[in-house]
């Protein structure tokens, strides 16, 4: 986090955030097949920072096995202030039962999401459109 004083706020914001998306995903997410992607946004954690989004999707069945039909995954994607420039990455991948398990009962999670905003930060500070 941008420095001591504002670590608990944006660490209350982000599970906030994943609360309302597990309380949708709860409802609206499929065990199987393809779906629109369930997002939610959360405000910038630090100062120059832009929104934070969390999408849950499916997995683009490759056609190996039925099980690809059941694959979610939980992406967090950073926008940089000017909202020209991105960074997102897959912090889960898996079955539905097991996303909503890791949604609800997360501080594994939450961890993974934390860590996967900072690289996203850093990754924006350093490649950032004009």
């Amino acid at each position: 986090m941008a420095s001591g004083q504002d670590g608990a706020a944006p660490r209350e914001a982000i599970q906030a955030a994943l609360s309302r998306l597990f309380t949708e995903a709860r409802s609206k997410l499929p065990e199987t097949g393809t779906f629109a992607p369930l997002r939610v946004q959360a405000p910038a954690t630090s100062k120059g920072e832009g929104d934070i989004e969390f999408s849950i999707g499916a997995a683009i069945a490759d056609g190996k096995t039925a099980d690809w039909e059941r694959k979610r995954f939980l992406e967090v994607k950073i926008l940089s202030p000017s909202g020209k420039s991105e960074s997102s990455s897959w912090v889960f991948f898996g079955r539905g039962p097991e996303l909503l398990e890791a949604l609800q009962n997360g501080d594994a999670l939450l961890d993974k999401v934390l860590t996967a905003i900072q690289e996203g930060r850093e990754h924006l500070l350093r490649h950032e459109l004009p």
